[in-house]
């Protein structure tokens, strides 16, 4: 009986099985014809890594799409179905088959090669064994991935598409290393030239990859009888067809904006800048002006001290690693009480604009600026949201008083508005959209029931639990990729204040509202 089914598959690809093999080494003996990846690589065998990797895996496709994918597509396995074998019998088949047209195709490229290069190259034993082993396992993984794929029927093609997308970018932007992974290190730089070493540790991550594209080829073919193939091997509707495209585009923009946000930024120069090293991070101060007094340059050094103490001691409370780069401009035309953040990459730091000699470097107004801008570099502007800017608006302005109960309670006592003006105090839904609310009811007004709302939190909670919770949503340095929106989407806002401090928005406001 499996003679019979081997004879049908013959029969039935013979184009595929005969053909397109010669095809393929006569492609192979004229492009050794070529000289110039010779000439690069230094050697015929540098040639064979490049075909390898880029034109056998589209002939293990198209026997892959021959022997399965129009199999079910025509529905002419049902005939192999109705004999009085298993259906893995048959499957197996299918897979030997494919497994030998590829393999054997693979080793008369390189037998081929051996033929014409062996007057002309050192081949010893050892090298051909070498070359006979990662050429061999190299054509059956990628075999065994389009056996796999094959199976996925109307998805194949974007889903392999969009998984080579993604290897190459994780290769060429994120510096993953697949290229000196597994299969890809046994057909990779080494190839042409490594004749001693045998890669056994490549050689057990390819056995182990081929086995799970092996075992999940056969699961889509056993599956439900086949009705999982069969229903995958169906037309794509014009739905599927838009959803496929939705998802590839959406795909190439992210991986084109994470490709663009990962690239080099420039680093920022302050010409004539006295520069501080301290432990969290670098500082620099410059005047703006052309020609600075002796005056100027004191008072920026005072505040670079200053600030680079505070800082510290922040990023220490908050459990924080490094900061940002800060950069500080004097412009003496600024009064005391004006401060300007500059809009710079937040990966090449936070630049703030002062007048150094007018504002004292330990004025809170000065502090709860420097806070607040750092922290929001730090986390890529990801603080500047709905639903978490009053915690980093209100810890600003608790770190700026020194942390001192009294100091904080003069200081709402000072922004408190009058009797006859007063203002919608926060519910659960303005901290979840304190933009809106801050809009709605001024900055100076947010900022002072900001401040309210982090003296609730630290009046219910022992000290070790609020700065566990501060730590989590102020001191986790995000990626500068999508993967930060994932994060602040499993813990947002409430989860952290649910798990650190035993307490819910709702909770919140209603102690607030009744201290």
């Amino acid at each position: 009986m499996i003679r019979a089914i081997l004879s049908k598959e013959f029969h039935q690809h013979k184009f595929i099985l005969v053909i397109l093999p010669f095809l393929m080494t006569l492609s192979w003996r004229l492009y050794m014809g070529r000289g110039q990846l010779t000439e690069l690589g230094g050697s015929q065998f540098y040639n064979l890594t490049w075909f390898l990797l880029l034109l056998f895996p589209l002939f293990a496709l198209v026997v892959a799409n021959a022997l399965i994918a129009d199999e079910y597509r025509q529905r002419t396995q049902v005939f192999l179905e109705g004999l009085p074998v298993p259906r893995w019998v048959f499957l197996l088949v299918k897979y030997f088959v494919g497994l030998w047209i590829s393999t054997l195709t693979a080793m008369v490229l390189l037998g081929t090669l051996f033929w014409l290069e062996w007057s002309r190259e050192s081949l010893t034993t050892r090298f051909a064994s070498l070359l006979c082993l990662r050429t061999f396992l190299w054509a059956w993984f990628v075999w065994s991935g389009f056996f796999a794929f094959a199976f996925l029927g109307r998805y194949r093609i974007a889903i392999g598409v969009i998984t080579f997308l993604i290897l190459v970018f994780l290769e060429s932007e994120l510096g993953f290393g697949i290229t000196q992974f597994g299969p890809f290190e046994l057909i990779g730089s080494k190839f042409p030239y490594d004749r001693t070493e045998y890669p056994t540790v490549a050689v057990g991550y390819t056995l182990g990859l081929i086995c799970i594209f092996s075992a999940t080829g056969f699961s889509f073919g056993l599956a439900r009888d086949a009705t999982l193939a069969n229903m995958l091997s169906e037309k794509m509707s014009f739905r599927e067809k838009i959803s496929i495209a939705v998802v590839f585009f959406g795909c190439m923009v992210t991986i084109g904006s994470m490709a663009d946000q990962r690239k080099s930024t420039e680093q920022l120069d302050l010409p004539g800048s006295i520069d501080l090293e301290y432990k969290r991070g670098i500082a620099h101060a410059a005047p703006s002006d052309k020609h600075p007094s002796q005056e100027v340059f004191t008072a920026l050094e005072e505040h670079l001290q200053s600030s680079c103490a505070v800082l510290d001691e922040m990023a220490e409370y908050l459990r924080i690693e490094s900061l940002p780069k800060l950069f500080l401009i004097h412009r003496p035309d600024y009064g005391s009480d004006k401060f300007e953040v500059g809009k710079i990459d937040t990966r090449q730091g936070v630049l703030i604009r002062l007048n150094a000699i007018e504002t004292h470097p330990e004025d809170p107004q000065w502090v709860r600026v420097l806070v607040r801008s750092v922290l929001i570099a730090h986390q890529h502007e990801r603080l500047d949201s709905d639903s978490r800017e009053w915690i980093v608006t209100g810890f600003s302005s608790w770190w700026a008083t020194g942390k001192d109960a009294d100091a904080i309670n003069r200081e709402i006592a000072t922004r408190q508005p009058p009797q006859g003006q007063q203002k919608p105090t926060p519910v659960v839904s303005d901290l979840l959209a304190w933009r809106a609310y801050k809009k709605k009811t001024g900055d100076e007004h947010a900022r002072y029931q900001a401040a309210l709302l982090i003296r609730t939190l630290r009046q219910k909670s022992d000290p070790e639990s609020m700065r566990d919770f501060f730590s989590e949503v102020l001191g986790y340095c995000p990626p500068y990729d999508f993967r930060a929106s994932i994060h602040d989407y499993w813990y947002s806002v409430e989860s952290v204040l649910k798990k650190r401090l035993n307490l819910t928005l709702a909770d919140l406001i209603t102690e607030e509202a009744n201290p």
